[in-house]
């Protein structure tokens, strides 16, 4: 057993002499001296991860890989015990036992705990609890009097009228501190990111203030500050829900209002002057009636795209079947018009949106007819799309002429809202 016992220590010691995982960004600016900050910190990354894996899949080492309590010596259960704390701690885990055992007791509660499921933080440390203090459900019955000293003390409190209500969990934070300390640890990281990215030599200059957004067709992302705004900040990880994406853009929006606040105040500029004023004159022009074709148009195409689901992949499936080539054609097609759906009408309603008193006259002719193009290029492509779909799609054609003059109205309401929407040049992209 003691050849054995020294090559499992030895595995373990390979563990431990592994440089450890960096640490996640949840960590970063957290005073790693001060025991509340990192014991809440890593309560909150517990909570964040929500994934819980058998302790023994975490660490390395399975649970058939330990001898059970009764094959060992007290000397060697003293010698393997300290080498499975010091893999725990590499792991970032605590051991919380409810009293001083013995190290054969602590082995022997241990070796039960390890194939059960715990979360793991990249930094702080995990507390792994032996003991739910629940006197009739003790784990070592008769080896501890932890329960019934808590008993004796809450009849005791009961008679003297002392609080002892209060577990050691009501002190961690809430759900609702948790959620509000990740969002202002997001919202610096937005304002640092914003401060200090230093776009590169070669980007275009206001590339991404007229594109169509659609970053993963587009052949400029190397030369786009906003691309590289954006994957710094994570918003392209394939790995990101719905909830932590939705979460991610309210910090962009707050660590952008307060990097905006802080250049104002340095400019000694009173941001009063400027409340209310843009989502007014947003609402006005969202109530035009080219913007609520627009709008309507885009309902219409949604709801069209839902109740015929299943022609659709049909004719998906029969394309595939007969020629690759023919289906990916028929999904870039689909591809298009669902993407453009959305931008049409925000972009229509940018683009009429009135001017502002205090906004300078060139540059909103300047942006009036950069949002214009958007619009028609937008409406271009989709028309071009519905021209291929209409032979695909035979029991669809007279809903696709639809679309198509639906469409060909917007355009040409456009066009002449608009004159020199057409003319316009979007940096790097029409050039």
């Amino acid at each position: 057993m003691d050849h054995y016992l020294d090559q499992l220590i030895q595995d373990i010691d390979h563990i431990i002499n592994k440089k450890p995982a960096a640490p996640s960004e949840i960590w970063d600016g957290v005073n790693l001296d001060n025991d509340a900050e990192v014991e809440d910190i890593s309560y909150i990354e517990q909570y964040l991860s929500g994934v819980k894996n058998e302790l023994q899949h975490t660490v390395g080492i399975a649970k058939e890989s330990l001898p059970p309590a009764y094959q060992l010596n007290d000397k060697q259960i003293a010698k393997l015990f300290q080498a499975l704390v010091d893999l725990l701690e590499y792991h970032h885990y605590e051991l919380s036992y409810p009293a001083d055992f013995s190290n054969r007791i602590k082995y022997e509660l241990l070796y039960n705990k390890w194939d059960t499921k715990q979360p793991k933080v990249t930094h702080g440390f995990v507390g792994i609890e032996f003991c739910n203090y629940d006197e009739s459900e003790c784990p070592v019955p008769g080896k501890c009097r932890v329960c019934a000293d808590f008993r004796i003390e809450a009849e005791q409190g009961g008679e003297h009228g002392h609080d002892i209500e209060h577990s050691p969990q009501d002190l961690l934070p809430s759900k609702e501190e948790i959620e509000k300390f990740v969002l202002h640890q997001k919202t610096e990281k937005v304002k640092n990111t914003i401060e200090n990215l230093k776009p590169k030599a070669e980007n275009i200059t206001g590339i991404f203030n007229y594109c169509d957004r659609w970053c993963e067709k587009c052949l400029f992302t190397d030369r786009c500050t906003n691309y590289q705004f954006e994957k710094e900040l994570g918003l392209y990880d394939e790995n990101v829900d719905k909830e932590e994406l939705i979460d991610d853009v309210s910090a962009i929006l707050a660590g952008t209002l307060s990097f905006l606040k802080s250049k104002m105040e340095e400019l000694d500029i009173d941001i009063s002057d400027y409340q209310g004023v843009e989502a007014y004159e947003f609402n006005k022009a969202a109530a035009y009636p080219l913007s609520l074709k627009a709008k309507e148009y885009m309902t219409n195409l949604s709801d069209w795209f839902e109740e015929n689901y299943d022609y659709l992949s049909d004719t998906a499936s029969k394309l595939w079947n007969s020629s690759q080539n023919n289906f990916m054609e028929f999904n870039d097609q689909l591809e298009i018009i669902g993407w453009y759906m959305t931008i049409i009408p925000v972009k229509i309603v940018r683009a009429l949106n009135p001017k502002d008193e205090l906004e300078d006259e060139e540059f909103y002719q300047y942006d009036r007819n950069g949002a214009g193009k958007v619009v028609l290029v937008s409406i271009d492509k989709s028309i071009a799309a519905f021209s291929i779909l209409f032979e695909k799609l035979s029991k669809k054609q007279d809903e696709i002429l639809d679309f198509l003059n639906t469409l060909s109205k917007i355009k040409a309401a456009v066009e002449k809202e608009i004159p020199n929407a057409r003319k316009f040049i979007r940096p790097g992209l029409d050039e």
